[in-house]
């Protein structure tokens, strides 16, 4: 009879083991399939929120922004040539507000200045 009761929980006791490592491995998948959900939703979300206009131009800087950092002296001077008039003459005053339009100047001004600094790459001064 004692042997019985030994071998019972030696059984219990596998079975607890077996049972809890199920539980860590679902848990875990579970985990992992919540952190690619999340660090999914991101990359998909859009950059900027505000009318349709707006987030063109703003990722229109953005692409031309990432241009600059390895680009030609011939890709330079087109971007170079870039005013923020150039860049929203498509769009009519009805498509950007005026909190929209702010923020695109001040963006713009970002652009500028890191155009500028770039210019230094091609000894172009000040």
């Amino acid at each position: 009879m004692k042997k019985l009761s030994y071998l019972l929980m030696a059984i219990c006791l596998v079975f607890f083991v077996s049972c809890h490592n199920n539980n860590d491995t679902e848990s875990a998948a579970t985990e992992n399939a919540a952190t690619e959900t999340e660090s999914a939703t991101p990359e998909n979300a859009p950059k900027y929120e505000g009318s349709p206009a707006f987030v063109e131009v703003m990722t229109f800087l953005d692409e031309k922004e990432a241009m600059l950092e390895n680009c030609d002296y011939d890709q330079f001077m087109e971007i170079h040539k870039l005013t923020f008039e150039n860049v929203i003459h498509k769009y009519s005053a009805d498509d950007i507000t005026s909190e929209e339009n702010e923020t695109l100047r001040l963006r713009y001004k970002d652009f500028v200045d890191k155009v500028a600094e770039k210019a230094k790459d091609f000894n172009m001064g000040e």
